[in-house]
């Protein structure tokens, strides 16, 4: 027998040996991901590996459900890599195939030395096709709202169901398969790196293994305590914010004197049924407009204020009768036709959230969000089985800990006590798009001291200087 043949023979025992294992809760789990194997992701030209994370014990609305999670690595470029990999936690319904190759293009400075690994939740479709809201072009009714009927939600709920959905915490649920394909990797530590609500599951995740997790970054998050009342008020004064920013600038003010005026008017003359060109189609298409959707629709442009600085040329144009700019504008927050979005997944987490309470906020834009937002949590949650999140821990020691926040993000939480913030001033939500964010968060996950002190590469004042941007006007005018 050769050299090569024994060695390959004690790496199948040793992996066969390594299969069954014990959760981080003590039930017994059947783990097959130890090793993995090669498989590809679009957009990335090299092979990564995969590997199955097979769970039971997960209680749905049917009974007892075995699932397997599947699990990804993208390996560190350097012959000798560090053994403490970047764990990424995006936010629920982050379709990570689809996004995985743009990641690894953000981190490659981590990926010289570190691998990056990522778990997909319970409840995530096997493939695009399977999804409850398959990829494709959608009429304007459904990018409006992709769940508008009972029948959509159900899809979405007994899919969820299908793939080992538990009607335990969502959040708590990963952070512990987290925990569990730590151990079955046998990583000693692990930095994190968590985006939007996969920061509340960071947070969790360090609260049941804190000498496991070595540094976390978080990306605008949105933690457990994002109260929709607290969110409404965030996002009405991101609206005053672009009408004030208009108001400032000679030539935005006189092209649109009165940006409140223009959406008073245009919410007057809703409902309304409209005949306009789907931005991504060419195509004329009917869609009928109600007050709420409007709300929605305003609230997704907000997010980001390279958009929200546009608001008040649309909606004069959107009240005087030309809704096309407010519809065009809408379909810049949309995925491309061929990306899929997991509604099964983020309904979960949207639907685990605290319930809305009955306070309407004083101010008349935030009443107006929370309103609509309050009415859309009854109409998706209503036959939802998983229970509003029970307290999650805070970890009585933090790790260290750095969050990378836009001032102009309107969904962010505010950053968890003791955490090291880098404030983007006119910076909107994911800031990982921002220039040298990617480079700071190399750093930090680098360093042995503050992400301000020593390591190489820039500091923080890169992001710290970023302006809001200039209120737009039309050409012309």
């Amino acid at each position: 027998m050769t050299k090569r043949m024994t060695w390959k023979i004690l790496a199948v025992a040793v992996s066969v040996l390594a299969a069954w294992r014990y959760g981080a809760d003590g039930e017994r789990t059947d783990i097959r991901s130890s090793v993995g194997t090669p498989c590809r992701i679009p957009g990335y030209a090299h092979e990564i590996e995969c590997g199955y994370l097979k769970v039971d014990g997960a209680v749905s609305a049917g009974g007892m459900v075995d699932t397997e999670l599947r699990w990804y690595r993208i390996p560190a470029r350097a012959r000798y890599s560090l053994q403490d990999p970047v764990i990424w936690i995006p936010g629920f319904g982050i379709n990570t195939v689809e996004r995985g190759a743009s990641m690894a293009g953000a981190l490659k400075r981590l990926l010289n030395t570190r691998d990056l690994i990522w778990l997909e939740p319970r409840g995530t479709p096997p493939n695009a096709d399977e999804a409850c809201v398959p990829a494709g072009a959608k009429h304007l009714q459904e990018q409006l709202e992709p769940l508008a009927d009972a029948d959509a939600v159900k899809r979405c709920l007994d899919a969820w169901r299908l793939r080992g959905g538990s009607v335990a915490s969502p959040i708590r649920q990963h952070a512990q398969d987290l925990e569990r394909l730590r151990d079955s990797l046998n990583l000693q530590k692990v930095n994190i790196l968590a985006e939007g609500q996969g920061s509340a599951v960071a947070l969790e995740w360090s609260s049941i293994a804190p000498d496991a997790v070595r540094r976390v970054v978080l990306d605008s998050p949105i933690l457990a305590d994002n109260l929709l009342e607290h969110r409404a008020i965030r996002m009405a004064e991101a609206l005053q914010k672009a009408f004030a920013a208009c108001g400032q600038a000679e030539e935005c003010r006189s092209a649109y004197p009165d940006p409140r005026a223009s959406l008073r008017q245009v919410r007057a003359s809703l409902p309304l049924t409209l005949e306009i060109p789907n931005p991504q189609t060419g195509r004329s298409e009917s869609v009928h407009l109600t007050d709420a959707q409007l709300a929605s629709l305003v609230m997704r442009i907000l997010h980001h204020p390279v958009r929200a600085v546009v608001l008040p040329a649309a909606l004069q144009e959107a009240a005087h009768g030309d809704w096309r700019p407010l519809f065009g504008l809408y379909a810049l927050t949309w995925p491309a036709p061929h990306k899929t979005f997991h509604w099964e997944t983020w309904l979960a987490g949207f639907c685990s959230g605290t319930p809305p309470g009955t306070d309407m906020p004083e101010d008349e834009f935030a009443a107006w969000f929370f309103f609509a937002e309050r009415q859309r949590y009854e109409r998706l949650c209503d036959a939802w089985p998983v229970q509003p999140e029970p307290e999650l821990r805070t970890p009585e020691a933090l790790p260290p800990l750095l969050v990378l926040r836009g001032g102009a993000d309107p969904a962010t939480s505010m950053p968890p006590a003791g955490a090291e913030v880098v404030l983007a001033p006119g910076a909107g939500h994911g800031m990982l798009a921002y220039g040298c964010a990617a480079d700071i968060v190399y750093r930090y996950v680098w360093a042995s001291d503050a992400v301000g002190e020593g390591g190489n590469g820039p500091g923080t004042a890169c992001l710290e200087q970023v302006p809001y941007p200039l209120p737009f006007v039309e050409k012309g005018r």
